[in-house]
């Protein structure tokens, strides 16, 4: 996912044929915020899209458009209105900072199988409701592998993480080795 901020200042209402100057400085007044927040999410100058939107109440009409930071708050302003009609009234504007972050490969296992029981460890009794203690059957994280099937009740521990698997729910170890906990379609 790429990151995205959003910034929006009421305008009060203001006419876009004679708001140039007014705009401008209304988007200038968030530029701090946004270095701030990008910079705090760890990405370059340089990497940044800005989007500048204005909104007219009166006709839902709406402009958007893209700059780098380096350019002038004034020029994209103008850019914005040329298009729009010069009698709408602005009552609010919303910049948007993006910028892409690398999206990594992440590789995918092959499906081996439903069968959990090589990843079994053991048993003991939990309380899942007033009948008192149940003996659960308790699977290692680590042992189990893409397409297994943990069916609830039971826990699987791991060694940073504990998820109870509740009654009429199943675990399911999906390709990328990720835990996926959802209503059982089969039982054990």
């Amino acid at each position: 996912m790429d990151v995205v901020h959003l910034y929006e200042r009421p305008i009060g209402s203001l006419a876009a044929s004679t708001g140039v100057s007014e705009l401008a400085a209304v988007a200038a007044g968030v530029e701090p915020a946004v270095k701030r927040d990008m910079r705090a999410e760890g990405l370059e100058v340089a990497a940044w899209w800005i989007e500048l939107e204005l909104l007219d109440q009166l006709t839902g009409q709406n402009a958007v458009t893209r700059r780098r930071l380096e350019e002038s708050w004034e020029e994209l302003v103008r850019i914005l209105l040329q298009g729009l009609e010069p009698s709408i009234s602005v009552v609010a504007l919303r910049v948007y900072a993006s910028a892409r972050v690398p999206h990594p490969d992440v590789a995918a296992f092959e499906i081996e199988g439903t069968d959990s029981s090589a990843a079994l460890i053991g048993s003991r009794p939990i309380i899942l409701d007033e009948s008192g203690p149940r003996d659960s059957p308790v699977y290692e994280w680590e042992r189990l592998r893409p397409g297994n099937r943990v069916f609830g009740p039971a826990i699987v521990e791991g060694l940073d993480t504990t998820v109870l698997v509740p009654s009429a729910f199943e675990l399911v170890m999906n390709s990328n080795l990720d835990a996926v906990l959802d209503a059982a379609t089969g039982g054990a």
